[in-house]
């Protein structure tokens, strides 16, 4: 028993000091000229998170702020050898109020201060997916497929070649019926083919439909601006950062689709799909 209390004791010393040798180094650290320098700036490279904007029964996401990891930016400087603002490390603050979790509101729009533009195609029997992938392919763009159960069953081959060049697929149940009972094998189909959110999409508002959604976390997509007859001319009058754009698949939208896009690259915007649309992380 004596042995084992001089163990424990060597033990407890053995712990003291590493736990003064930690606040000594920390001491030491925090007089040393790179880590004043760093407290003393790291506010002017810091930016605050933005709460996500709820309106009623409507929802724009927010986005991450940064905050400056002044450990991780000391150590890069000490081997570098220099203060240098672009040695500084970040860590992520998310917003009070976030597109997270919260499935009870319509996503009207990505947050405009990311300058993002996404396409959503309402797919049917008749419409040309393909083609529609090859000019997404040929930009280099990645888009979101909401389909229905009936277009599932039939054309799974295609649902993959969605999904294949990081286009998304997004759930209109049985024609855009979420009451449905397929509307959770459509959301398992989705689920098996590629791991990103779900969504269900309305351009008119539905109370019942939108608690379904909900219930099964499935965030309810009501687009910014839903094409009908002239895609090019009606996106030159109505686009703006942030905006959701919803495309029937047809001839017309076929024959204009790259011209679309081309206007959309040259007004600088980036076009994603929903996931990096609605996302509030902020790429550096």
């Amino acid at each position: 028993m004596k042995n084992f209390f001089q163990i424990l004791g060597v033990f407890a010393l053995f712990a003291i000091s590493l736990l003064y040798t930690e606040q000594a180094v920390t001491v030491v650290r925090q007089l040393d000229d790179f880590m004043i320098k760093i407290n003393e700036v790291k506010e002017q490279y810091e930016i605050k998170p933005i709460d996500a904007i709820i309106t009623n029964d409507e929802i724009i996401p927010g986005l991450n702020g940064r905050k400056v990891d002044a450990d991780k930016s000391y150590r890069n400087m000490k081997r570098a050898g220099q203060f240098n603002p672009n040695l500084f490390e970040y860590y992520s603050v998310k917003p009070t109020i976030s597109l997270k979790n919260n499935y009870q509101k319509y996503v009207i729009s990505a947050n405009p201060k990311k300058n993002t533009i996404s396409l959503v195609f309402i797919v049917n029997d008749s419409g040309d997916v393909l083609s529609v992938l090859e000019i997404l392919k040929q930009k280099k763009v990645t888009a979101t497929f909401f389909v229905d159960s009936d277009w599932l069953e039939k054309n799974s081959k295609q649902a993959s070649q969605i999904v294949k060049n990081g286009n998304i697929l997004g759930n209109l149940s049985y024609k855009n019926n979420y009451n449905d009972s397929l509307f959770t094998w459509v959301d398992t189909i989705i689920s098996q083919l590629n791991k990103q959110n779900h969504y269900c999409y309305m351009e008119k508002k539905n109370e019942d439909y939108l608690k379904t959604c909900a219930m099964y976390k499935n965030y309810t997509i009501k687009p910014s601006l839903v094409i009908k007859s002239s895609p090019l001319k009606e996106i030159k009058e109505n686009v703006k950062a942030g905006s959701i754009i919803s495309f029937p698949i047809d001839d017309l939208v076929l024959d204009e689709l790259g011209s679309t896009i081309n206007y959309l690259k040259a007004k600088g915007y980036e076009i994603v799909n929903l996931d990096k649309h609605l996302s509030e992380e902020v790429e550096e």
